[in-house]
Formats: structure tokens, C-alpha cells, sequence
């Protein structure tokens, strides 16, 4: 299992492999600060899950890399789910995401323990 990590925290990504690589020491984790060198890791390399920050530095934040990797030609087909660390009291990014008619995109609560992403990540990908 390989799941791509986006999040302009290194803290936040600290927690979040250290939560998923107990659950499962034998999944695969790339982390990346920006969408942009996400772009690439897409291009070359096969991901079974990805779970973003929404708001991020940078060209392009997590929703327009939604955008990007759901309706760009250059993108990877088929899409890897997503998980979208969102504020769940932003009507405005939730909206936009149920915008993009995704089942495969799942919002999560940003700031909630990574110990609670664990069974939906275990559920989007099978697992």
C-alpha cells in the first residue's frame, strides 16, 4: 500500500506517519509540502490513497489540486482516492468539494488526532 501525504506542517506530518506506520509498518508513506512536487510524485509513481491539507502555501492549494487531479489530462487515470483535511465548519471548501461530484473524495476534520483517519484510510483502500 502506498499513500501520498501533502501537508505544509511538518509536524502534522510527523503524527500522521507515525499514526498510520503503527497501524501498518508495512504501507509505503511519501510526504510532500506542495502540490507541485505532488504533481510529479503522481506522474512517476502509483498511489493506492492520497490525504492533503487543504490550505496550503504555494501556486496551488489543496483544492485546486483537486481540481488538477480530477480533470486534467496530465493527471494519473484512474484517480487515487483522496482524503481532504478540511475545517469541517468551512462551508465554503465544502462545498466546493461536493462541487467535483467525487464519491472517492472524503473530508476529515484538519486537527483531529491521526489516530482517527486510520479506519477511513483503512476503508478507502480495502484494507
Amino acid at each position: 500500500m502506498r499513500i501520498l501525504a501533502i501537508n505544509d506542517s511538518p509536524t502534522e506530518l510527523y503524527c500522521f506517519r507515525r499514526a498510520l506506520l503503527k497501524a501498518h509498518p508495512a504501507w509505503a508513506l511519501d510526504e510532500t509540502a506542495t502540490s507541485d512536487e505532488a504533481m510529479v510524485w503522481l506522474k512517476g509513481r502509483r498511489y493506492d490513497l492520497i490525504i492533503e491539507d487543504i490550505i496550503r502555501p504555494g501556486c496551488m492549494d489543496g483544492l485546486q489540486f483537486l481540481m488538477w487531479l480530477y480533470r486534467s489530462r496530465s493527471a494519473p487515470k484512474p484517480p487515487p482516492p483522496v482524503i481532504v483535511a478540511s475545517l469541517m465548519d468551512s462551508e465554503r471548501y465544502q462545498d466546493l468539494i461536493e462541487r467535483l461530484e467525487r464519491p472517492e473524495i472524503r473530508v476529515a476534520a484538519s486537527g483531529a488526532p491521526w489516530e482517527t483517519l486510520i479506519p477511513m484510510i483503512e476503508e478507502m483502500v480495502g484494507a
